[in-house]
């Protein structure tokens, strides 16, 4: 009888895990991709996975499938929805901190309540990177024990079509330098720095390019980005696109462009380092993880976009510079930010807390 109940406790559980995100697909941002990659990853891997749009989905829907797991990505935006999950079911949770949720944790903010309400509910907590467990430990000890590191993932395009055919197809300059940045219309993402430097390189350049690719999240953010991009000679407004788009358009740009206020770890970023791209990027929490100057790309500061300009002029004459940094960054991405990596341990964590004797290899 022993050793059936030892042969029985290692068989294979079927777990059902209730993924909640602020944003799915076909809104196309980081936690909409995030959440996708993660319910197609973990179902191969035996999971029974459904996602929920905390915005949307009735809560009791998942609280009908019974769920093994609760896992939240992002803190805040779910967190109502969540409050009428938890009033039907009980199950252990789990949270990713994306970024907008942890960014303010110096100063007084409305929000603190809510955050450390599900962070001591939470079983586990994930970030993206050391800097960041280390910034929100750092304000709430408390939360040491429960947090962990697990890296998003991303992997190389399979093929890269032709760069002309690209252009043309999407009605670009067929020999400019193009920039390219990929986000949702928000304040966060800080688009009018960007365009603000452009009128500057402008000045100076007559064969550069800003396109933006991404959904407009806010209204208010749409209307002054597009006011400041009617000062360019050369910006291109995309909308929302598909992820075999945003695969195309990055095959034919020269140099990706992130000037976010707070990022948690951007997936547009890694996709861009994935596709070859040198990058340009803010010098912010989430994006020092990934951007290592004159290997991959430039940091810059978000206080003066003097260097954002420098670093954008010195890209778009020096062309064995971008290649040098596109390859070094292509490299990184595929050695160090798997989707095998990040899912297994995304496997691993979500064993531990529905079968507490399998070893924590996420810290």
């Amino acid at each position: 009888m022993f050793i059936q109940h030892i042969k029985r406790h290692q068989e294979p559980l079927m777990n059902t895990i209730a993924i909640a995100s602020p944003f799915t697909l076909p809104a196309r941002c980081g936690n909409s991709i995030l959440a996708r990659r993660m319910q197609q990853g973990l179902h191969e891997r035996g999971f029974t996975v459904r996602l929920f749009n905390a915005a949307q989905d009735d809560p009791g829907e998942a609280a009908s499938l019974q769920p093994d797991l609760i896992h939240s990505i992002h803190t805040l935006r779910p967190a109502r929805w969540l409050d009428r999950l938890f009033s039907r079911c009980h199950a252990p949770l789990f949270v990713t901190l994306t970024g907008t949720d942890y960014n303010n944790l110096d100063g007084v903010d409305a929000h603190h309540v809510t955050l450390e309400r599900y962070w001591r509910k939470a079983a586990a907590l994930v970030v993206f990177h050391h800097e960041a467990r280390e910034y929100v430990v750092s304000r709430m000890p408390w939360t040491e024990p429960k947090m962990h590191i697990i890296p998003q993932g991303v992997s190389a395009p399979v093929s890269v079509p032709d760069r002309s055919s690209i252009r043309k197809e999407y009605g670009l300059p067929a020999h400019d330098i193009v920039f390219l940045m990929v986000s949702g219309i928000r304040p966060v993402k800080n688009i009018p720095f960007a365009l603000e430097a452009f009128q500057q390189i402008e000045q100076r350049l007559t064969n550069v390019t800003l396109v933006h690719v991404g959904p407009e999240l806010d209204s208010d953010e749409a209307r002054r980005v597009q006011e400041i991009g009617k000062k360019l000679r050369s910006f291109y407004l995309l909308g929302s696109k598909t992820r075999t788009d945003v695969e195309k358009l990055m095959a034919g740009a020269d140099v990706f462009l992130n000037t976010s206020l707070h990022e948690g770890m951007s997936g547009a970023l890694l996709e861009a380092m994935a596709a070859g791209l040198p990058v340009i990027a803010t010098d912010i929490l989430g994006n020092v993880p990934l951007v290592r100057a004159q290997h991959n790309g430039c940091l810059v500061s978000l206080h003066n976009n003097q260097e954002l300009v420098e670093a954008a002029l010195t890209l778009s004459v020096d062309t064995a510079q971008r290649k040098a940094l596109g390859a070094q960054g292509k490299q990184r991405a595929i050695e160090d930010f798997s989707i095998q990596q990040e899912l297994d341990r995304y496997h691993t964590l979500y064993r531990k807390i529905l079968q507490p004797e399998v070893t924590d290899i996420c810290r």
